[in-house]
Order: C-alpha cells, then structure tokens, then sequence
C-alpha cells in the first residue's frame, strides 16, 4: 500500500486484540493497581476538561450497566450524556470501533458535553466529519490535519510509525528504526492499556500545542487532587518503552511488562524506540530489557501464570484441560507453547496475505494449526492423526471447521487429499518419514509437491530423546532445505525443492 512516510505496507489486517504480559508477578503486583487508578482519572478528567472550558466535548465508550450511574453524574455538572450508536465492547483499546453484533456484549458510544455542544457532534457523527468532531473534542489543529491524511486518506491503523517519522527531534538509526531522544508528554506508547496524557493520536512526539494541552490536563486532574496518580502517570511517560511492528502484530515492550496489538502489516521489521529519561525506571522495580525480553514473541511468555493468554480458543476453559497440550506430546502447556513458537513465527510470517488451506499431518488436537490460522481469518486449518480422541478434541476446539479433522495415517491419500485439494501450507515433522518404507514416504512427498504452496518442517528438542537439528532431520528424510536455513527447529521448504530425494 502506497504511503507519504517511509513505511511499506501489505494490504492485508488481523482481527483486532490486545493482549498485555507482566515482565514478573512484582511487576504485576505494584503497577496493575496504578495504572488501574491512573486510568480512573483519566476517565474523569475527561468531562472535567469540558467543564474548565478546555475542550467542548468527549467521546467515551459506556457499559449498559454504567449508563445510568455516569449520566447522572455528568447531570450534576451541568453535563449530558448522549448514546451515538451501539459498539462492540472491548477488552482493552481497539484501533476502531465496530459495530454491536447481535447477542454479543457491547457498549453505547456516546457523546458528553453540554447540551449545544452534543447536539453539534451529533451532527457531525452523523455526517462523518472529521475535522468538525476533532474541533470540537478539543484536539490541536496539526492533529487534526495529520489523522485526515494518515488515518483517513492513507488508512493507516498505528499511527505511531507516522507519528515518529514527522518528529523533528528524531534520530534515524536505520530506514526502518528511529529513536526518540526526549522524554515527551506526547507519548501515547502506553495508550494499549490505558495511560496517557492526552485523548488525540499527537501528530508527533514533539508537538507544540499536545504539549500545551497535556500541561492544561495536569493541572485540571492535580486540581481535582489526583496528585499521586498524576506523578505515576508522569512517571510512567518517561520510562524507556520500544515498538516494533512486523506482519501485522506489533509489540511494545516496557521496563514493567510487554503489550501485543495488531498494526499496519509490513514485511520488514519497524521498530520506534523511546529513549525516556535513563535515570527514570519503574519505582521499586530493578527492570531493563533482557535479552530475552528483546526477542518478539507471538505467544505470551508467561503460559504459566496466564496459560493461553495470549492465543484466543473457540472456548477457553479447553485450555485448563489436560488433553490440550497431552494430546500434543507435552507435559505442560508451558512446554508445547515453547516449541509451538517458532512454528508458529514461521507460518505467519510466510502466509501473511494467504488465503486457503494449511494442513497439519499429525495434528494432536489442532492446536498448532489453529494458532496460525488465528493470525489470519482467511486461512482455514485442516489436520490427519491416528489418534481419535485427539481428533475429537481438534472438533471441540474448532467445531466450525470439524469435519477437517479425520483420524486416518498421514501416508493414506485420506479425504483431506480428496478432490484435487489445494494447500497453501503442509505441516510436518520429517522424523514421521524416517519411520516408514520408502515408497509409502516418497508417495507423501509427492502428494504434498503437487498439492502444496509451502512445507513446513520442524523437530522439537525432544524427539526420541535426541537433539537432532532440522538440517539432520530433513537430510534423513529427503527433504533438501534452502542454505540460508538458520533455525535448528524450523524450516519452511518450497515444494520444488522436494524434486531430489536423497534418502530413495
């Protein structure tokens, strides 16, 4: 997609989600009770700028429940409350509302502020009109300006890479790296799980009159004694924070924990750095980034803490349940979501604006291939194993697609081949060719070129005991992997590749 900023974008999006890690339970301990209150007195500084007369209106997301209870606060000042339109309800902060689906939970979107001014926003929803809606939210001019061409014209969903490139105080590390030097109260790095300073998307982290209006908003909340929530919120804007963004997932990493969210999709890496104050980190931890903490993570770390956290199930409580990762050959989930990783990096990086089927052969319960097709609503999984309750289980886990899961040996030509069937990925692991004659292998290898856009290989640490490489396992099993193949564990292989195979 075509771009004014120094960014290319591929024409394709995730669903949207946000999903938010601590780096440890101390973390976890002293922050999440913070930035609950910080958030708190966001939300009432919100209709407090209306009354100073700093802003003529607010929009906010409202539960059912709370409509009554807010509206008659708001009524005490002086203020109203007025629904726009139903929207579905979020978990954490969405890039764009969608519309309320029937029976789902949802939230009114509405509009506070005094009576005339509502009745001009209104209007302005109703007509669509952008720059009416900013004016009369109070967002500076620039800001206006900037979310006319980077979100409506342009369709950017993050601004954030657009916001770091049009700083003036900017340090351009590499074409797709830049480091902002200073501490800045234009900073919304954090906005994924609720702290920030100001309610607009800044045109950039070093503007002017963002600035003047976060300043107005400090006052207005210490005013109203948010003193110690105000210091944490300030606090917290200088701490070092880092976004990078890659195939549509972009992960932002703090001295406190790691948030995941969905961005523009993009083939190489972005990163924004946010240098913060060196001297500031967060009270009463001792916590930089570790080496660790620096390697993007499509599945959440702490599966131990918060098992699943981070990849949705078509019905969570599955996941407490023991099968989910014994069907699998694991012993925990925290082990099966290890070796899942880097299989699942792979897939999504490869398919990222694929359509079409990806089939696991050897599936266990479907829990890999359902975590890649996750990453992307137009691929739709499809799995073989022996195991029947395994393929039971796949059903419950993913009961729309479950007659895509037949229990049959991965070396029958079984219904998932059936009608000429096309595959955008084939999953599997080599040592399953190992263990078989030599034409019922080479039969595989053929249905699999001849039916398959990509193979994907991988052997985890503890195949029998052994700590055979990727390499070894697919030179035994006549699959001939690219030189440039560097991961021990995971290889995707063109199907042209297939065309030698040495083992026969």
């Amino acid at each position: 997609m075509l771009s004014s900023f120094s960014i290319q974008r591929l024409d394709c999006r995730f669903e949207e989600f946000t999903k938010h890690h601590w780096a440890n339970a101390e973390a976890g301990a002293l922050w999440e009770p913070r930035i609950s209150k910080v958030c708190a007195c966001i939300a009432e500084l919100e209709w407090r700028s209306i009354l100073e007369g700093v802003r003529a209106c607010a929009l906010r997301g409202v539960a059912p429940h709370e409509l009554q209870a807010l509206s008659d606060t708001l009524s005490s000042h002086d203020l109203m409350l007025a629904p726009l339109e139903e929207i579905t309800r979020e978990n954490g902060y969405a890039s764009a509302r969608r519309p309320a689906r029937p029976g789902a939970p949802f939230s009114y979107w509405c509009a506070v502020g005094r009576a005339s001014d509502v009745a001009l926003l209104k209007s302005a929803h109703l007509r669509g009109d952008n720059r009416e809606i900013g004016r009369l939210l109070g967002y500076p001019s620039c800001c206006r300006c900037f979310f006319d061409k980077v979100w409506v014209a342009e369709g950017f969903i993050d601004t954030t890479w657009p916001m770091a490139e049009n700083t003036a105080n900017k340090r351009l590390v590499t074409p797709t790296h830049i480091e902002i030097p200073q501490v800045s109260k234009c900073n919304i790095l954090l906005r994924w799980v609720g702290p920030r300073i100001v309610f607009h998307l800044p045109c950039s982290f070093d503007c002017r009159p963002t600035v003047e209006l976060a300043d107005k908003f400090t006052q207005i909340a210490r005013d109203a004694r948010f003193h110690q929530e105000m210091d944490w919120l300030e606090e917290m804007l200088s701490w070092h924070v880092e976004w990078s963004a890659l195939n549509g997932i972009a992960e932002i990493m703090t001295p406190v924990g790691t948030m995941w969210t969905v961005t523009d999709a993009t083939s190489e890496r972005y990163r924004v750095t946010y240098a913060g104050a060196e001297s500031v980190k967060a009270t009463g931890l001792n916590l930089d980034f570790s080496d660790n903490q620096r390697q993007p993570s499509l599945i959440s770390r702490g599966v131990e803490e918060h098992p699943g956290e981070f990849i949705p199930l078509s019905d969570k409580s599955y996941r407490d349940q023991e099968w989910y990762y014994t069907d699998n050959g694991f012993s925990s989930r925290h082990d099966m979501h290890r070796e899942h990783e880097p299989i699942v990096r792979l897939a999504v990086e490869t398919l990222t604006q694929a359509a079409g089927n990806v089939l696991d052969l050897g599936c266990g319960n479907g829990a890999l291939v359902q975590t890649i097709c996750h990453f992307n609503q137009k691929l739709v999984p499809w799995g073989v194993d022996l195991a029947s309750d395994s393929i039971t289980h796949a059903r419950l886990l993913m009961p729309q697609y479950g007659d895509n899961f037949v229990v049959s040996n991965i070396f029958d030509e079984c219904v998932v081949w059936s009608d000429g069937r096309q595959f955008q990925l084939v999953i599997l692991m080599p040592g399953r060719l190992t263990e078989v004659a030599a034409a019922q292998a080479e039969g595989l290898l053929k249905l699999i070129r001849k039916r398959a856009h990509h193979l994907l290989v991988y052997v985890y640490d503890g195949y029998r005991n052994q700590r055979a490489s990727i390499q070894d396992m697919a030179r035994k099993s006549g699959i001939v992997l690219s030189e440039d193949c560097s991961n021990r564990n995971v290889a995707m292989v063109s199907p042209a590749w297939l065309s030698s195979f040495g083992r026969f």
